[in-house]
């Protein structure tokens, strides 16, 4: 049945009329005056019957036994249900918990838990509500009305009906009960109504005050209520927080009150010194003498709202201590990758190193400079898989940086080619290299990632491919930008493809590890991090990439990266056919070493490092400078060599040693009063490591392996150029 206005207006009647019955009796005949109201309800619902069941101990256990019944002429002809018949709540907690609560039975029968449909069934019930009766906030049984014909469940409407003739029963068969109390209830709602913790009042339904508790003298700081009844505007703001006018507002709330019969809402209140009262209105329509009224109860909302501030404050420190938190993580990850970095870099970089130094020595046979030559390969592509797992995780913490800085084309498309040759011996695979000849001879952007990014999409290519071909392009586009050239990189293979499920993979996963063909392919090497980091530095460069594959016929990856233009010279055709040809012109295994040093015979200079191989290295390589060199194998050596009044031009010193690492020892030699230039060493690729060298002393930082040309540059720097000067 809908809850239409003229339904609702139906019901508005019924508690009307109930309340006229049921309200305006006598005491001699109050139980016809219950019957009578129960008829109303019952009639009004169509219901087979209303019952009033009142709450009772009986053998030191409450039961809740029917006392009062109305029935329709259908409810007389089924099982009756004997006026005294009892049961004890122990049957059913679940209704005295509920009861307790003021919570309602609303529900077709056979919707209830089984054991309550199998009980209330009995009484061959189709539908039943239970609204729970109170006497000064006492449960004292519950007002049940049924339906033996329909299965329905209540409107909002009809319940908020049923719940007002509750109350109405409960008024009339107090007076059964309580006689005494029936002279005495105006007195006692009165005593309830200003022992209120709430600011109470009550108005009529032409919003005239009729009303209201003393709390309203403690929340205004007034002398009495009355100040308030007679003075209501005083206490009012011009406008709500809402910025609607008050008496406007006022009006919309207590209308729709009175139209929906309950509305929470909040409201404003000016005191006496005037500052502002919060409050949160609960308004309820009931009667009052056969009338509707409207019951405000105002709750000040003062106290809550510190709590919540109190409550932000305390969300805002845990997140301040949770931030903290991850911070510290952070620095952890970072203090362990770098430790990490330092110690795996370690012995990769010396094993370089001496290769290097070998390739640098005197002329040596071909195969023994190409064992050298693919020693020092093979490292590198294993410094590579180890910066990698670095980059990864400087990507995931957002550590990764891009540094721009000018840099030799050719030199790029030979160095990622050779590197990949080692590759070649083994699988039955034709590499070609397209350079487009209208390539800068030199452009501007970070060539250490664009190397990493050739290089994760070659190494991918050479693992995923066993015959065939493999090929990369090099090519020129016209940037958007003056001076810019967009550099399309293209790498081709023949292997064994992706299906577009593990190409969405791979994108979805962005710089997340994702290893395709695992299963497949379980003896493929490699960390599962090359095309995560692809993607990554293409979004960190705002270059773009495209991915085609298929299964069984091969992949085509090209990313399209923008860079500065760095003069106007280009490759040229021959230039780029010596690149595509592999000659040996520009493509001995040796040149990377053909590097002439200066001779700096007056250059003293010392060298610190924990380990043998290092220092072997280091000498090696400074030898070819003809300077005087020292070593020593920690950080105390070094102070001591200071201490006896050793100097020298330069001294390199290893960063991460036992015992005393190089920040520690550069400070002890500051306060020692030592200024010449000290440079530091480290294997920790980790960002950040220059400014940190800078903020402790030192002249510069080299990281290992050691460039030869960066290494020179310091020497001419602090060692030649003061000789010059002296």
């Amino acid at each position: 049945m809908s809850s239409s206005p003229n339904y609702r207006e139906k019901l508005l009647k019924t508690i009307n009329q109930a309340a006229e019955v049921l309200l305006t009796s006598n005491d001699s005949d109050i139980l016809q005056t219950l019957l009578e109201g129960m008829k109303i309800v019952g009639e009004c619902l169509d219901v087979d019957r209303v019952q009033i069941w009142r709450n009772e101990i009986i053998d030191g256990e409450l039961h809740f036994v029917m006392r009062y019944e109305w029935l329709s002429e259908v409810g007389k002809q089924k099982i009756e249900v004997p006026i005294g018949l009892h049961f004890p709540y122990s049957n059913v907690p679940e209704w005295l918990e509920m009861f307790n609560k003021g919570e309602a039975i609303n529900s077709p029968i056979s919707k209830l838990p089984p054991r309550d449909a199998a009980f209330l069934g009995y009484y061959e019930m189709v539908s039943i509500v239970c609204l729970p009766l109170f006497s000064n906030q006492e449960f004292i049984g519950f007002f049940s009305v049924d339906d033996c014909r329909v299965e329905k469940t209540y409107t909002k409407d009809e319940m908020n009906m049923m719940a007002s003739v509750g109350l109405m029963f409960t008024s009339v068969f107090n007076k059964v009960l309580h006689e005494q109390e029936i002279h005495d209830t105006q007195k006692f709602m009165e005593t309830l109504f200003d022992a209120s913790p709430l600011f109470v009042e009550v108005s009529d339904e032409f919003l005239n005050f009729i009303d209201c508790n003393d709390k309203i003298c403690d929340l205004l700081s007034i002398p009495n209520k009355y100040e308030y009844l007679n003075n209501f505007e005083k206490y009012n703001p011009p406008t709500q927080p809402c910025g609607t006018p008050s008496d406007i507002f006022e009006k919309e709330q207590s209308k729709t009150a009175f139209e929906l019969g309950f509305l929470v809402y909040e409201w404003v209140l000016i005191d006496s010194k005037g500052e502002e009262i919060p409050l949160e209105v609960t308004a309820m329509r009931t009667m009052r003498h056969g009338k509707p009224v409207l019951v405000c109860y105002c709750y000040d909302l003062r106290q809550r709202r510190l709590y919540e501030a109190q409550e932000r404050e305390r969300e805002a420190f845990e997140i301040k201590k949770a931030a903290l938190s991850a911070e510290e993580s952070n620095r952890a990850k970072s203090r362990f990758l770098a430790r990490m970095s330092h110690e795996i870099r370690t012995p990769i970089t010396a094993v370089m190193g001496i290769s290097e130094v070998q390739l640098r020595g005197q002329t040596m046979p071909p195969d023994i400079e190409e064992s050298f030559m693919k020693i020092y390969d093979s490292s590198k592509i294993l410094l590579n898989i180890v910066n990698d797992i670095l980059d990864f995780s400087k990507i995931e913490s957002g550590k990764m940086t891009i540094i721009e800085s000018e840099y030799d084309v050719a030199s790029l498309a030979r160095d990622v080619s050779q590197l990949h040759l080692v590759y070649l011996d083994n699988k039955d695979i034709a590499f070609k290299l397209h350079v487009d000849k209208n390539l800068p001879l030199k452009l501007i952007g970070d060539s250490l990632r664009i190397r990493q990014i050739i290089t994760n999409l070659l190494t991918n290519a050479f693992k995923y491919t066993e015959s065939g071909s493999i090929s990369l392009s090099l090519n020129r586009r016209d940037g958007k930008k003056k001076n810019t050239t967009v550099l399309s990189i293209s790498v081709k293979d023949t292997g064994i493809g992706m299906t577009k499920a593990q190409i969405d993979e791979i994108i979805v996963a962005n710089a997340e590890y994702v290893r395709l063909h695992e299963h497949e392919r379980p003896y493929v090497s490699g960390t599962g991090l090359g095309l995560p980091i692809v993607y990554s530095m293409v979004q960190m460069m705002n270059a773009k990439i495209d991915l085609q594959s298929e299964v069984n016929q091969g992949t085509n990856i090209t990313v399209c990266i923008t860079q500065k233009n760095s003069g106007a010279e280009i490759l040229g055709e021959e230039l780029a056919t010596k690149l595509e040809n592999f000659e040996t012109g520009i493509w001995s295994v040796s040149e990377d070493f053909n590097f002439t040093p200066e001779q700096m015979p007056h250059g003293r200079v010392l060298v610190v490092d924990d380990v043998d191989t290092n220092l072997y290295v280091a000498e090696a390589m400074l030898s070819s400078f003809g300077l005087n060199i020292e070593l020593c194998e920690s950080g105390q050596e070094a102070i001591g060599k200071i201490a006896r009044g050793k100097t020298y031009d330069i001294i390199f010193l290893d960063h991460m040693m036992p015992g005393m690492d190089g920040i520690e020892v550069i400070k002890i030699l500051h306060e020692m009063g030592y200024a010449n230039p000290i440079i530091a060493l480290t294997a920790n690729a980790i960002k950040g490591q220059a400014k940190m060298f800078m903020e402790n002393g030192f002249s510069g930082f080299m990281s290992k392996p050691i460039d030869i040309k960066i290494l020179n540059s310091y020497l001419v720097r602090f060692v030649k150029e003061k000789d010059a000067e002296s």
